[in-house]
């Protein structure tokens, strides 16, 4: 079966406004959203994915999120950089904003691997060197720990 996402947003402050307003001109009520929630798991807090939760209905998918090692585009949003912050966002994704509803159907980490050389953008799992960095192990144990889960209830 093939799913098509209504639209994916960024958990910015004009987030729920452009939504509304996507829905009023589409003239339907869409089943799948995505939102790129990189603010609200790098700021260890829940608001935009909330207000997400809150205006539309349907399945919310993580379509890009994760902890952010380091960025050197013209970034307006500032929160920590680090491979440790990385992994505390990592954790906070999956123990405080999945939990949030049980619409958080799908979540994909951005990105696996962190390729040498220049770059504006670093949030892999893999660094440069090919060695796994902190939000690896936080995505393992938290993989392992869904994998018990449902072999238990099985």
């Amino acid at each position: 079966t093939c799913r098509i996402l209504a639209a994916e947003v960024l958990d910015m402050p004009n987030m729920t406004s452009w939504v509304k307003a996507f829905r009023r001109a589409a003239r339907i009520d869409p089943r799948y959203w995505g939102l790129h929630n990189y603010i609200d798991a790098n700021r260890l807090r829940t608001t935009g994915t909330r207000r997400l939760l809150k205006t539309v209905r349907g399945q919310v998918w993580f379509t890009e999120t994760g902890g952010i090692v380091s960025r050197t585009n013209r970034r307006k949003v500032t929160f920590p950089e680090s491979a440790e912050h990385a992994a505390t966002a990592t954790r906070f994704l999956f123990d405080e904003l999945v939990p949030l509803s049980r619409r958080i159907t799908r979540v994909y980490v951005y990105q696996w691997n962190c390729y040498a050389g220049p770059k504006t953008w670093d949030s892999g799992l893999i660094g440069p060197s090919g060695k796994p960095r902190p939000a690896f192990r936080v995505l393992q144990r938290v993989l392992a720990e869904r994998a018990a889960r449902t072999l238990g209830a099985s």
